[in-house]
């Protein structure tokens, strides 16, 4: 497919078709107002729902593993400190 191909492909599409199953809006069309956010249907809400539960429990994870990082940061400081100075 050429540029000239897809440009007028695209220009001949509506200010809002469908690209994936979510409503897209060419660049230079209603410069003026916002983009409004995409409409989701309870399937992927509860799919995007699920994704940010799982890494919020990844994330309540990272302080102990920080904490130990710590630790041994610590220890290794003080390892030196007392035998190699």
């Amino acid at each position: 497919m050429s540029v000239a191909t897809t440009a007028s492909h695209a220009s001949s599409r509506a200010p809002g078709y469908r690209h994936d199953g979510v409503y897209v809006r060419e660049r230079n069309s209603q410069k003026d107002e916002p983009m409004s956010p995409a409409e989701v249907n309870s399937e992927l809400r509860a799919e995007l729902q699920q994704e940010i539960d799982d890494n919020r429990r990844s994330e309540y994870r990272l302080l102990p593993y920080a904490s130990i990082a710590v630790v041994v940061l610590a220890a290794i400081i003080v390892v030196r400190v007392v035998f190699f100075s």
